[in-house]
């Protein structure tokens, strides 16, 4: 390879570990014995439990470790030294944009023993500095919602409000170039980033492209502020988005949402005259919006693949004539 070519790599690298560390969490932490005193070379392992994947390091000669880069998702930890019990804990969940501190105590012990910590551990963000909530995946899948639009869950974080619900919401721009419709301590929505899987998925009007359906997406982070400079480019909010994967266990789902004028009641309100004669309206209305997803193994514990599909078809009222029924009497 030229020198020339190794010199055009380097801001493509900056790109992907900057892509990287804005949908990614990192642990770090210090190992010590009972003393307590910090231990050097102490090995650290993280195993994620939907795909086996580990992330490994050792500590220095201060005790101190730190894993960055780390995928969201539920995790094994295990810690081993010679000369000491091996330390292991499941059910370490990290979300996106996460900087979780767990310090580790080892005991001192034979080879074959071997201590697993079944009590919640708290884990702390010590180096966080921004202003930011998670939705985490059953949040995303469980709450209540309208139109399966899922950044409309960005409401119930602090200081987030709806900007068509706002007094002064006309900033002036055409029905074309809509906002995020997300307004961040009384922004005007045109100034947010939103960002999946490290890509920027915004328009040029200040909206938010829809790249991917509520089904693929495994949780959300919104940074309202203070946030470091790694989440640059933004005058408002950045949303960080995480879309599912695959793991070992082949695993699928479908949903289907209908809606049609043979179910629907009648307005009481909506009267029209015909002729002489006045009667209700009952305009006429269909939407079918369904999908699914399915995700698994192409090699365990190398590669996976994950596909979701999603569709609405909708018939508006207004292209359909309205069916009118004579006034019941009184």
């Amino acid at each position: 390879m030229s020198l020339s070519s190794k010199w055009l790599l380097i801001p493509l690298l900056t790109g992907v570990v900057f892509a990287q560390s804005k949908t990614t969490a990192s642990l770090r932490g210090y190992v010590e014995d009972l003393s307590p005193a910090r231990i050097a070379n102490a090995r650290v392992a993280l195993i994620n439990n939907a795909t086996n994947a580990r992330f490994e390091t050792v500590t220095g000669s201060d005790g101190a470790y730190l894993i960055p880069f780390i995928t969201p998702g539920q995790y094994k930890v295990e810690t081993t030294k010679d000369g000491f019990a091996a330390w292991k804990r499941d059910g370490l969940e990290l979300t996106v944009g996460q900087e979780a501190t767990l310090d580790i105590q080892l005991a001192v012990a034979s080879a074959e023993l071997a201590i697993a910590v079944t009590a919640e551990i708290p884990i702390i963000e010590a180096q966080r500095t921004q202003q930011s909530n998670t939705l985490t995946e059953d949040s995303v899948r469980n709450l209540p919602i309208n139109r399966r639009d899922y950044l409309t869950f960005s409401l119930l974080a602090p200081g987030v409000a709806d900007t068509k619900g706002l007094a002064d919401s006309n900033s002036f721009r055409v029905k074309q170039t809509p906002d995020s419709g997300l307004s961040l301590y009384g922004s005007n929505g045109r100034g947010n980033s939103v960002n999946v899987d490290g890509g920027e998925a915004n328009d040029a009007g200040g909206g938010v492209r829809p790249t991917v359906s509520q089904e693929a997406v495994q949780e959300f982070q919104i940074n309202r502020s203070n946030y470091s400079a790694e989440h640059g480019a933004a005058r408002g909010a950045v949303v960080n988005i995480v879309t599912r994967s695959g793991s070992n266990q082949l695993h699928g789902s479908a949903f289907s949402f209908f809606r049609h004028q043979s179910l629907d009641a009648a307005d009481p309100f909506a009267i029209a005259l015909d002729g002489a004669t006045a009667r209700r309206v009952k305009p006429d209305s269909n939407r079918q919006q369904f999908g699914g997803t399915m995700g698994g193994p192409i090699a365990k514990d190398k590669t996976f693949f994950f596909l979701s599909y999603e569709r609405l078809s909708r018939l508006p009222s207004f292209w359909l004539s309205g069916q009118a029924e004579p006034l019941s009497p009184g």
